[in-house]
């Protein structure tokens, strides 16, 4: 799997808008500290299950899921 680059920015805004640590990300959204961290780095895939609830965090927020964040979904 490569990495997903472009939303590593996503995530990272989208910790700032919720005013949350990584750590506390993480928690909202089932994953550990260092799987935020490798994200917002764009060193690791997001999968599925975890997309969606990142999604639904976002809710709210004003901020949008990046273009082809559910397309491997189903």
């Amino acid at each position: 799997m490569e990495p997903e680059e472009p939303f590593a920015g996503w995530v990272r805004e989208l910790r700032r808008r919720r005013g949350l640590t990584q750590g506390e990300l993480g928690k909202r959204v089932g994953v550990g500290q260092a799987a935020v961290s490798r994200w917002e780095m764009g060193r690791a895939n997001i999968r599925p299950a975890v997309r969606a609830r990142l999604a639904e965090l976002a809710e709210g927020t004003g901020l949008e899921p990046p273009p082809g964040w559910g397309d491997d979904e189903g």
